[in-house]
């Protein structure tokens, strides 16, 4: 029978991390030295980083109970909301309301 080894708390595993980053060894190499399997070694890097705790898989420092937030619209600015088409030494500007079957033809009539 296997032996398994007593898991890692996430402050453990933090430890772990900061010793791999401050040795300059690559993640792949400071396994290697350290008995550490390299997919395991990731996957807790990637939830630290995340901010999940390895465990239950819960956001930590997370909102208990859904808020409301209020979401206002930014003023659209409506003086630049055109279409330009410049052609030689002209350009011509059309709202962006301008049908779109319109605006096809007027481009197809600059291509002939």
């Amino acid at each position: 029978m296997i032996k398994r080894r007593p898991r890692k708390s996430v402050e453990q595993w933090k430890a772990v991390i900061a010793d791999q980053q401050a040795s300059g060894l690559s993640r792949v190499d400071y396994c290697l030295k350290h008995d550490i399997h390299i997919d395991t070694f990731s996957a807790r890097l990637s939830e630290i980083n995340r901010g999940l705790n390895h465990r239950s898989n819960k956001v930590t420092n997370s909102i208990d109970k859904p808020q409301l937030v209020k979401v206002t619209k930014a003023p659209r600015n409506t003086q630049r909301e055109f279409i330009a088409i410049a052609f030689a030494d002209v350009e011509l500007r059309l709202p962006m309301t301008v049908e779109a079957d319109w605006f096809a033809r007027v481009l197809k009539g600059l291509q002939s």
